[in-house]
């Protein structure tokens, strides 16, 4: 009994090196609760400061916009104040005032929309319906490109294109008047123009054919402002690259409807890539051309007129619109012309 009683009296050695083999782990944990701890805060300091420049840069463009429209106003009331030459007498032996045709970024409100000559480089058409879901007709969209190459996005709804849908067809030059302009648009906008043009039953257009404008009508994004998050998303926009991964076209179910898409990816003249989604008949007519036998080991170059961005987590991907994105495949036109020739 005594020898238990030693035994169980007997102070517990620890050994000096199992006690730093266990603490150093504490250690170690703690330095790196205290590292990750550190990282986000980083991290999370750098975001919100991206942000606030996004923001700033926003302010900055939307300031900027408002400052130019001021001085817009301003010039074409000088213009009105004047009274030398801007007289002319028409047909009835009547004196009045001279109208000239503006540029798109000139028009500000409804008050000022007098007289513009643009371009039809885009058409398409949309549907409208009924309180009851039937079809109350087809609405035309115009994208139009002043000889400044200043782009806005125009709308003839279906109740006024009696008389003139013979002259709303692409590459027609016109000369409209008489419109209203709506600034309080909602969702991607199409152009930079902050508003967009409405044709009434008093809008009136005629065909002409003294138009010089050297610009395409395409404003291509960069790549690198796609891959780093730069983008306005709440503009729509024009890309170009090559095809550099086989398309993948695919059904899937969105809101219990089946829809069929294309995914690949595009990529610069400099090797970046980003990724592409088409959508119904855009994905359609992708297909249809890469499956054609003669073209297989063609390169692709392609141009998606007015597409969108999608954030899916923290990746961005290049997608298309309702109805009036455009998708250009190797067509003989020179922004793909150039595209090529840069390339060899």
């Amino acid at each position: 009994m005594a020898e238990n009683n030693n035994i169980a009296q007997a102070p517990q050695v620890i050994d000096a090196e199992e006690v730093n083999h266990n603490d150093a782990p504490e250690e170690s944990i703690a330095a790196i609760y205290d590292w990750m701890v550190a990282e986000a805060a980083t991290t999370k300091k750098r975001k919100r400061e991206e942000k606030q420049e996004k923001k700033a840069k926003k302010r900055a463009e939307r300031k900027r916009m408002k400052e130019l429209m001021k001085d817009v106003k301003e010039y074409r009331k000088s213009k009105k104040r004047k009274t030398s030459s801007n007289v002319i007498v028409d047909e009835a032996g009547e004196e009045d005032e001279e109208e000239r045709a503006y540029y798109s970024y000139e028009i500000t409100d409804s008050e000022e929309c007098s007289v513009i000559k643009v371009k039809i480089i885009h058409l398409w058409k949309t549907p409208t319906k009924n309180m009851n879901g039937s079809s109350k007709g087809e609405n035309i969209n115009m994208l139009l490109i002043d000889e400044k190459g200043h782009k806005i996005h125009a709308c003839a709804n279906h109740y006024v294109l009696d008389l003139i849908r013979p002259m709303l067809k692409k590459n027609n030059c016109i000369i409209i008047s008489n419109f209203n302009l709506y600034t309080k648009l909602e969702g991607v906008r199409l152009t930079n123009h902050l508003g967009k043009i409405y044709f009434t039953k008093n809008t009136s257009i005629s065909v002409v054919k003294d138009f010089v404008c050297v610009h395409d009508g395409f404003e291509f994004i960069k790549y690198r402002d796609i891959i780093n998050n730069n983008t306005d998303n709440n503009v729509a926009f024009d890309i170009i690259g090559l095809i550099s991964s086989k398309p993948k076209l695919k059904a899937i179910d969105i809101r219990k409807k089946t829809t069929i898409i294309s995914e690949f990816k595009l990529q610069n003249l400099s090797g970046d890539e980003v990724n592409v989604t088409l959508w119904e008949d855009n994905a359609h007519k992708l297909d249809s051309y890469v499956s054609h036998k003669d073209i297989q080991n063609e390169p692709i170059v392609l141009i998606i007129q007015l597409a969108k961005i999608n954030t899916w987590g923290n990746e961005q991907e290049v997608s298309t619109l309702p109805f009036c994105t455009k998708v250009i495949i190797n067509e003989n036109i020179p922004a793909i012309t150039a595209f090529k020739q840069r390339r060899i």
